[in-house]
C-alpha cells in the first residue's frame, strides 16, 4: 500500500483508513470492522487517496481470525481513476 499510496511505512503507520479512504467514515470502517469480526470475513470496494491527491478504486478483503484476534486485509487495486488529460 506504501508504493500503491505514495507514503513511507512510517507515514502509513501514522494514518487511519478513513485519512485515506474518500468514500468511508470512521464510523463505516468501524462498522466494517464489525462485520467481519462476527462473519469472518467482509470485501468490499472503495477509492483510495494517494498521497499526491489522485484516486484509486479498489477492493479490500478484511478477514478476521477469531482464535487469534487477528485482522489480516488484503488490497487490490481494481481502477487507476486518472485525471483526463488533454
Amino acid at each position: 500500500m506504501t508504493k500503491r499510496l505514495g507514503y513511507s511505512k512510517s507515514e502509513m503507520l501514522k494514518l487511519n483508513m478513513s485519512d485515506f479512504d474518500a468514500l468511508e467514515t470512521k464510523k463505516d470502517i468501524i462498522n466494517k470492522i464489525q462485520i467481519a469480526k462476527k462473519d469472518g470475513s467482509i470485501i468490499f470496494k472503495t477509492i483510495h487517496k494517494r498521497k499526491d491527491g489522485s484516486a484509486i478504486l479498489v477492493k479490500e478483503n478484511v478477514q478476521y481470525d477469531k482464535e487469534k484476534q487477528n485482522f489480516k486485509c488484503i488490497v487490490r487495486e481494481d481502477y487507476d481513476l486518472k485525471k483526463n488529460k488533454k
